[in-house]
């Protein structure tokens, strides 16, 4: 047998903790900040090495989650961000030059908890020595001490989100609410561009018993506080802002970096159909987290503050359309063909004009994504407070120069181009104009095609192909309906 023998290693206690016999009580989404005095108890050896690792009661399910291989991405991405990123225990940043105890000297360190669901327990495992040498310099293997800290920790609740829903914005929005929630522009008379936002409703109940003030966040532009009493759910309507994604069928990243792949095949059989909704969902969810902040802090009682959870919302196929920006942009105006009116009208949505007067229906067609398109246009008039069946029933009280569908050329990138059609109405009434612009065809990019017929077609490609199935051709709808009033 051979055994090697180190140098003397001191012996550090847990002296005293800023905690009442090392126990907590943390309302949900609280931080609280508490210090812990090491002794070293040795004469003569000093401490210069101290590595401070966690432990709590919520890796042990969420570890175990990880490993589920029925688990979507979506919920991996979940699992993986509270593991890594919503540590129930941490340690504040301070000095490195901190990390050292003479002999027979004490050191104190702070350290943060942060009130969890299903957090009722917590370990702060310190594993120190005395190295003699900087760690830098340390190419042999050394050996550690170990000191631990239990604690027992309580969580309660605080502010719950009990239900959201997302809701379009009709019309203009009048400027005096939005001030009242602190948006300011140049021009204090001109109503804010309502497609651009749309409103975020939030049920929030207040779970302790105490006065709870919640104050939201968007868009570093919007704030609003709400007070609710213990027991109550008040319900707030705040506006955010519209979302537009290059490309909302991108891949789910994952957080740990073992777990990186090219590609991932999932062992639950799902349609292609489900998968791009599944990413859709995921990829605009972030993006709405992303732009807001949601805080509370009691009004009565001792004095707490904190967030309040927001990754608990799920959005639906309706609350995505409120709140995504297509990808082709449809605006409809109708401008009178005297000498002398504006050109440029495409902000009113209401129009008024009499019986056989000329107009003329401009329609502007915006092209965001990055890549060109073959737009084929499609403009659909009826009748306003009809039923169905009545309203396409106007050929004989509408007229207009041409076809109501036009194939376009090649829109660009980024590129914007406008369709005239003249018209007349015959009768007074309530006519809505509305239109659609469907792909004629796929855009190939020939040079990308020439490189990839080059080369073998790569397995993930197909693979890519098979999960979101082929690309086919996509139709967008104008989100505002254009009326028209005509009178005698």
């Amino acid at each position: 047998m051979s055994l090697s023998a180190i140098s003397a290693q001191p012996v550090v206690v847990v002296k005293s903790t800023t905690l009442a016999q090392s126990a907590v009580m943390i309302l949900e989404g609280e931080r609280q900040v508490f210090s812990v005095t090491l002794q070293n108890q040795s004469i003569e050896t000093p401490v210069d090495l101290l590595l401070f690792s966690f432990q709590d009661s919520t890796q042990g399910p969420l570890q175990t989650a990880i490993l589920n291989r029925d688990a979507t991405p979506a919920e991996l991405y979940e699992y993986e961000l509270v593991l890594a990123k919503r540590q129930a225990l941490r340690r504040r940043k301070v000095d490195e030059g901190q990390r050292y105890i003479p002999p027979g000297e004490t050191r104190t360190f702070e350290f943060e908890i942060l009130g969890k669901p299903g957090l009722t327990s917590g370990t702060i495992q310190i594993d120190y020595a005395h190295l003699g040498v900087p760690q830098n310099e340390i190419k042999d293997q050394f050996h550690t001490r170990q000191v631990c800290l239990d604690l027992a920790v309580t969580v309660n609740a605080s502010v719950e989100l009990a239900r959201i829903d997302i809701l379009p914005v009709q019309g203009d929005v009048p400027q005096p609410l939005w001030r009242s929630i602190g948006a300011e522009q140049e021009e204090p008379d001109t109503p804010l561009d309502s497609d651009k936002y749309c409103l975020l409703m939030m049920d929030l109940r207040n779970a302790w018993p105490s006065n709870m003030e919640v104050r939201l966040e968007a868009d570093n532009r919007f704030s609003i506080e709400e007070h609710i009493l213990p027991g109550n759910t008040n319900r707030v309507i705040f506006p955010v802002p519209r979302v537009y994604l290059e490309d909302p069928h991108a891949f789910i990243p994952a957080i740990n970096p073992s777990r990186q792949r090219q590609f991932v095949v999932s062992t639950s059989k799902i349609t292609p159909e489900t998968e791009r909704a599944n990413r859709e969902a995921f990829w605009f969810r972030e993006k709405i987290i992303d732009s807001l902040k949601a805080s509370w802090k009691t009004l009565s009682g001792p004095a707490r503050a904190g967030t309040v959870e927001l990754r608990g919302m799920r959005l639906t196929p309706r609350q995505i359309e409120a709140v995504k920006i297509d990808e082709v942009g449809i605006e409809i105006a109708v401008e009178p063909t005297s000498p002398g009116s504006s050109d440029d009208n495409f902000s009113a949505q209401e129009n008024s004009i009499c019986v056989d007067d000329f107009v003329q229906i401009r329609v502007r067609l915006t092209n965001r994504t990055t890549k060109p398109i073959y737009p084929t246009l499609r403009l659909m008039p009826a009748l306003a407070h009809r039923p169905l069946n009545v309203a396409l029933d106007f050929t004989r009280k509408f007229a207009w120069n041409g076809t109501l569908q036009q194939t376009l050329p090649l829109l660009g990138a980024h590129a914007t181009t406008e369709v005239c059609i003249g018209a007349t109405a015959l009768c007074r009434g309530e006519f809505e104009l509305m239109a659609s612009v469907e792909e004629t065809r796929l855009w190939v990019d020939e040079e990308a095609a020439k490189e990839g017929a080059a080369r073998q077609r790569s397995d993930t490609q197909s693979m890519m192909d098979a999960l979101l199935g082929a690309k086919e051709r996509r139709v967008w709808h104008s989100r505002h309906k254009c009326l028209v009033r005509v009178r005698d």
